[in-house]
């Protein structure tokens, strides 16, 4: 069955995920969907020192945003400000020391932001990360699992009542097409099963942890339906980035030709993040070059129950509550 999701995914890829594919569906975007003046507006994007993440950031920066880059390293931070500012003029450009893997981090910036007043227009949940050998958490928690899935829940969590006092709040989750090659993992969150002569098999431990962060989003959406908020999953398609290069350069350079750049892979980010339409969109959902994509491949033996996405969530949850998280942001 592995085999079989892994020729479906090559395939829909190299017919959809690179740049030709953007530049097809592109002819179909709405032009304007972008034009909009963001001034006065509040926007947290993790991860956003370089790749998707430096150019969403500095897309809404360009529209008067304020940006609140949420980082581990405070002097790529700076860096990326610094290059976001020159470039787009506006110099409400701030940087968050914060490693999503790290929850005690995580409760302190959520802490500070809530005590800051400031509302949210929206979330982008970017920070990931994909390793190749056995690394945990200070928490010690498989490092995939403790920043893709883990520390994207709680921060989400702990930043739901900001969220659901700003007026059409978003919250965006950058997931990954990998995720279509697994289904939904809920007891070996470590990836025990995973183990090789590197440790673990930080591709298949990514797809788990992304497939994850699209279950997320369809319980948020359903938990909170009545909050006023925006949901979204996404696939930037194969992006050309520091984290792709570096994490899978096998598969990087075999099909470099194909890959689209960081612009076109933040495009639907960006869409989603700020696009007054996104609104009229179904809540929940994944997204894909501007548009709502199937979850699943054909007959691939991923989908799951609702029963089963809550037994994910309840985990989470459980966890949380033994670290001294009260949840729902209380």
């Amino acid at each position: 069955m592995q085999a079989f999701r892994t020729v479906q995914f090559v395939a829909l890829g190299c017919l959809t995920f690179g740049s030709r594919g953007f530049r097809a569906r592109k002819k179909s975007f709405n032009p304007t969907a972008l034009d909009i003046d963001l001034t006065g507006k509040h926007y947290i994007v993790t991860g956003g020192t370089s790749g998707l993440g430096f150019v969403t950031a500095q897309q809404i920066a360009e529209r008067g945003g304020t940006v609140h880059i949420v980082c581990r390293n405070g002097a790529k931070g700076e860096t990326a400000r610094s290059q976001i500012v020159a470039q787009s003029g506006n110099d409400r450009v701030q940087i968050h020391v914060c490693d999503i893997s790290s929850l005690a981090q995580v409760r302190r910036f959520a802490d500070e932001w809530r005590r800051s007043g400031l509302g949210i227009a929206a979330l982008v949940n970017n920070a990931g990360i994909l390793v190749n050998e056995r690394r945990v958490s200070e928490d010690g928690f498989e490092l995939s699992f403790a920043t893709n899935t883990l520390g994207t829940f709680a921060l989400t969590e702990m930043l739901l009542p900001v969220l659901e006092k700003s007026k059409d709040a978003r919250v965006i989750t950058v997931s990954s097409g990998g995720m279509l090659t697994e289904g939904l993992e809920v007891d070996d969150f470590d990836g025990k099963g995973l183990s090789n002569a590197k440790g673990i098999d930080g591709s298949k431990q990514y797809a788990r942890s992304k497939r994850h962060q699209v279950a997320m989003t369809e319980h948020w959406a359903e938990k909170y339906k009545d909050k006023g908020i925006f949901w979204g999953s996404m696939h930037p398609g194969w992006a050309k980035t520091p984290g792709v290069e570096s994490s899978i350069p096998e598969f990087y350079n075999a099909l470099k030709g194909q890959f689209r750049s960081a612009e076109e892979g933040a495009d639907t980010i960006v869409y989603m993040a700020v696009a007054e339409e996104v609104l009229s969109l179904p809540s929940g959902e994944f997204f894909f070059d501007r548009q709502v994509v199937p979850k699943h491949l054909c007959a691939a033996g991923t989908r799951y129950s609702g029963t089963k996405r809550e037994r994910l969530l309840e985990s989470l949850e459980g966890i949380l509550k033994e670290k001294g998280f009260a949840l729902d942001g209380q």
